[in-house]
């Protein structure tokens, strides 16, 4: 009961923070900007804004060559089905590549990292959430606040390394850090 209450605490004051953000009137601010400027756009951070909310997509990496086998994308529906979604989309039928793409928001003095990333768990191609907090010019002792939206490897492995604690890469365990989960499912 007390992780769906702190999930359900958690979900609450992360809508309050978007829905002021969104509703938040712009200011003609003649304040210097923020010592954390927006980083460059590229393959491996992206930035955008949600209201006055900073918002940056990380890449944590990927699969490429994942077969259209109902195993992962169109579970319930037929390979040809899903192969019509794909090609009309101008992508191949017989396959398809997922990404891995955990987010940072940034609101004042929080940082929050939304999900984990997959480590190194998904092949060569992963592990680069690190790398990418770098790009973004965040050390991850600065973000206050981890929230994990499910508890997915993709979404949770890059927290711990391959004996289960902690990774060095990963924000750590610390006063006024906040990390938060829902409840395992059912």
């Amino acid at each position: 009961m007390k992780a769906r209450t702190t999930l359900a605490t958690t979900s609450l004051v992360l809508a309050a923070l978007l829905g002021a953000a969104a509703c938040s009137p712009g200011t003609d601010s003649k304040e210097p900007a923020s010592a954390a400027a927006a980083p460059a756009a590229s393959a491996d951070v992206f930035t955008f804004k949600v209201g006055a909310l900073d918002v940056v997509a990380l890449r944590d990496g990927g699969m490429s060559g994942v077969p259209n086998d109902n195993k992962v994308l169109g579970v319930g529906r037929t390979p040809a089905e899903v192969a019509a979604v794909l090609t009309a989309n101008g992508l191949p039928g017989d396959s398809f590549s997922l990404s891995v793409q955990p987010l940072l928001v940034r609101d004042g003095a929080r940082i929050v990292l939304l999900d984990a990333g997959a480590g190194n768990s998904f092949g060569p191609g992963a592990g680069k959430l690190p790398a990418s907090l770098a790009a973004a010019g965040v050390q991850p002792d600065q973000v206050t606040d981890i929230l994990i939206s499910h508890s997915h490897g993709d979404h949770v492995i890059g927290l711990v390394n391959a004996a289960g604690a902690l990774t060095r890469s990963s924000p750590p365990s610390r006063p006024g850090s906040r990390p938060s989960s829902p409840a395992p499912p059912r």
